[in-house]
């Protein structure tokens, strides 16, 4: 750790301690609250404890703000959480793989085996579907932040999101749900819960379906598609047009954007007595998406180098602004011929016959605790998925009829996990303990290609029958102690022991695997002080890893072939190595004004080794492009997050979150970077696609009228800053503030409200990323994607229970 970094850690920790008043006149109980006043528990350390009371970086929904915030999706809960990110993968664009980031975490590759982080379902894996979840059957979101390997275990290198489903009551109860908004957008949801043996066994179901249209329109005669770009571009040959003619046949009334999704969910809670309970829930959904909302900036709008060397490229400089917008993912139908082609392409899930993507996803888990003893608990944890996607995009855009490049990939994922925990106390609760065990295993099969259609000819670039299969198996050994020092001090010791073995091959016609184990012991330690009943003060250090893994693409080429790969890169190799991440992090919460208002500031500082790359070499040598991951460098990350609710008057609530990261290169070799400037030190750039700055404030107003009736209003705005596109730092998306408006009334226990998403027709994007232009010769030029955001919607909402 360098003396800048010390000064700006300490720097930053002062200045949050110096806004914490523990003075005696606030001392009142305050555990962190909702908007309602009700008490937010969470379970990110897997032992219930307030928010306020847990040392951690955590920001929690409960259902009360998750219905008075109106979110749908984990895309609507990053817009209030500081130091996170969820986007989709920029070259595979929309729902098919999308990843969530932590304090500027970034790695180049949508693959969900290769995620910095991972999201979880009451402690349970998710299989890359966090699309399919619906927030009506949620008691509780926690986003938690900095690494979490040594509780959560493999992929939650640089934080995990918690989904706590609704246990059923013993009361019969319904929930209902419905809103339609202006662009065709339409949701239902409904939950029903209530006793089946009473004491003893009750039960939930239910289920939801939404079906939104895409906010940017096609329209087609009878021979091309024209899309009706909602904004300006400039061409290739400098004409400005807002139209774009695509290639293929179509469909009328096809959107850019669109998306269906329907979920249904079932659970059981058993207590047979005071010292068992047991939850059961199995939950299936699926996706079905047209082409995503998409914009692009292609190499003929470049407008800047080439730099360095023997360069000749150019590229595109400056803010990726919604005047280069050009929309993608245009073809809707298919062209002739290309049926028979996919019959053999996806092999594994059935045929797709138009472009966009569907996902199938079954989950069961279960859970129980047993109190064996008053101070000793065994806790299981069990889990199942299997999830069966197709994905059909077009990969150039290209407004030609002749010419035309698109990708297919077939995928299959299927998961199972365990776990056992005993935790309890000893010597008067002066150590409270826990030891456990886990199993994780999870496979993938793909089965994908590339297809081209030149002048008449429709050509598979590569073989569309082969399937290959990756699958790790993670078995870990855990346990923690905690030593209440005093009645204001506490000192946990967390740890996990885990190996990662891993098995490629990247054609399973073939008995050969690639196999590789990786062993880590991962380590956190937390200091905490309750300076006063309503302050609390923590230190804590923390391990994360990403496993290495293999790169099929260098372990099939030819020995002649890699030898020429080693003349372009000569650090390719055909496996690499897992990166580690060393996290230090002090904060301060405290609650004041007699519960009616808390503050929670966190400072952070962590130093990422061995980081993983994914890099790209094309070459008609390999007829063409040889994609791999190295470990190329370090990178040193620092910021800050703040979180604050106040509520000066029964009826009003302020709130609001601030957040800032600065992700550094401290060293970097990268093949990317060399294409742009002719060297591969890459020291001291910034991270490509995370905002440096980023918050939300809102404003609440509930009242009761003389009647009864409930009223009330809130503005909630997000901001979110620019985004540099990739490591050149030469290209970056717009900053911009994101704004929704809700108002209606409370009639008994119904809600009837109106509301605006996107007041100000806002177009920062949702993802920013740099890819292959596919239209250029052998993918040799780079474009740009940007994911097209949602323009302003009307709607109403009418929801309750009874």
């Amino acid at each position: 750790m360098n003396m800048s970094a010390k000064t700006f850690f300490l720097a930053t920790a002062a200045s949050g301690l110096m806004m914490v008043n523990p003075s005696a006149a606030f001392a009142q109980d305050n555990d962190g609250a909702d908007e309602g006043g009700n008490v937010i528990v969470v379970t990110a350390r897997k032992q219930e404890e307030s928010l306020l009371e847990a040392p951690l970086a955590i920001t929690a929904f409960g259902e009360e703000q998750i219905e008075n915030l109106g979110l749908n999706s984990i895309e609507d809960v990053q817009l209030f959480t500081p130091g996170f990110v969820f986007e989709a993968f920029a070259t595979v664009p929309g729902r098919f793989d999308q990843s969530p980031r932590f304090r500027g975490i970034d790695i180049d590759t949508g693959d969900p085996f290769r995620q910095t982080a991972s999201v979880f379902v009451d402690g349970v894996y998710v299989i890359n579907g966090a699309s399919g979840i619906a927030l009506n059957d949620i008691e509780r979101v926690e986003v938690i932040k900095g690494p979490q390997s040594a509780v959560f275990g493999r992929n939650t290198f640089g934080g995990a999101i918690n989904y706590i489903t609704k246990t059923p009551g013993d009361e019969l109860a319904v929930d209902f749900s419905a809103s339609v908004s202006t662009r065709d957008d339409y949701e239902f949801s409904v939950g029903m819960e209530g006793p089946i043996v009473p004491g003893v066994l009750s039960g939930r179901v239910s289920g939801s379906f939404r079906d939104k249209a895409g906010h940017f329109a096609n329209t087609f005669d009878a021979n091309n598609i024209v899309f009706v770009n909602p904004f300006s571009f400039a061409s290739a040959s400098g004409v400005t047009s807002n139209t774009f003619q695509s290639a293929g046949t179509g469909t009328t009334g096809a959107k850019l954007g669109d998306q269906q999704t329907w979920n249904v969910s079932a659970s059981l809670f058993f207590t047979p007595s005071d010292r068992f309970s047991a939850k059961l829930r199995a939950a299936y959904f699926e996706n079905d998406d047209g082409p995503p909302a998409v914009g692009e900036i292609r190499f003929t709008q470049s407008n800047c180098g080439p730099f360095g060397g023997s360069q000749t490229r150019r590229f595109f400089c400056g803010e990726l602004n919604s005047d280069n917008f050009l929309p993608i993912g245009s073809e809707i139908g298919l062209i002739p011929g290309l049926d028979a082609t996919l019959d053999n392409l996806n092999v594994l899930n059935g045929r797709r016959n138009t472009f966009g993507f569907d996902r199938q996803n079954l989950s069961l888990s279960g859970q129980f605790d047993f109190d064996i003893t008053d101070n000793i608990t065994l806790s299981g944890l069990f889990g199942y998925s299997a999830e069966d996607t197709t994905l059909l995009s077009d990969g150039d855009a290209v407004p030609v009829r002749t010419r035309f490049f698109a990708s297919a990939n077939d995928r299959q994922f299927r998961m199972n996990s365990q776990e056992l925990r005993l935790s309890g106390s000893v010597f008067n609760d002066f150590i409270d303990w826990s030891i456990g065990a886990s199993r994780f295993w999870q496979e993938s099969r793909n089965a994908g290609g590339f297809l081209q259609f030149n002048n008449g000819a429709l050509v598979p670039i590569t073989m569309p029958d082969t399937i290959a299969r990756e699958r790790v198996e993670t078995l870990g050994v855990f346990g923690s102690l905690a030593f209440n020092l005093s009645d204001d001090i506490t000192a946990t010791f967390e740890g996990r022991y885990q190996q990662d073995d891993i098995f490629d091959n990247p054609n399973e016609a073939l008995a050969t695997n690639n196999q590789a184990k990786f062993k880590n012991f991962l380590p956190r330690v937390i200091l905490d002080f309750q300076a006063t009943p309503d302050t609390l003060i923590y230190a804590s250090y923390a391990k994360g890893n990403n496993p290495g893994g293999f790169n099929p693409d260098v372990i099939e080429l030819s020995a002649t072939d890699f030898a020429f790969l080693l003349t372009l890169d000569p650090l390719a190799q055909p496996t690499f190595d897992e990166e580690e991440l060393d996290s230090y992090e002090i904060g301060v919460k405290h609650g004041f004004a007699n519960g009616r208002g808390s503050v929670a500031v966190t400072a952070f500082l962590m130093e990422r080794a061995g980081q993983q790359f994914r890099t790209s070499v094309t070459d008609p040598q390999f007829g063409g492009t040889v994609t791999y991951f190295l470990n190329r460098g370090e990178s040193e990350i620092r910021g800050f997050e703040f979180e604050g609710t106040v509520k000066p008057a029964d009826f009003l609530t302020f709130s609001a979150s601030l957040g800032y990261v600065d992700a550094e290169f401290q060293v970097v070799a990268d093949t990317v970077f060399e294409n742009y400037f002719g060297t591969q030190d890459a020291s001291g750039q910034k991270a490509a696609r995370y905002p440096k700055w980023s918050g939300s404030f809102s404003v609440s107003y509930e009242d009761e009228l003389p009647s009864g009736l409930g009223i009330f209003a809130r503005a909630d705005t997000s901001y979110i800053g620019k985004r540099f596109a990739d490591i050149s730092n030469l290209s970056f998306s717009g900053d911009g503030f994101i704004t929704n408006l809700r108002a209606g009334v409370k009639p008994g226990n119904f809600r009837v409200e109106a509301f605006v998403k996107n007041l100000t027709n806002s177009n920062v994007p949702t993802g920013v990323g740099r890819t292959s232009d596919f239209a250029s010769l052998f993918f040799g030029q780079y474009s740009y994607r940007l994911g097209l955001r949602d323009r302003r919607q009307f709607g109403l909402r009418f929801s309750g229970e009874f």
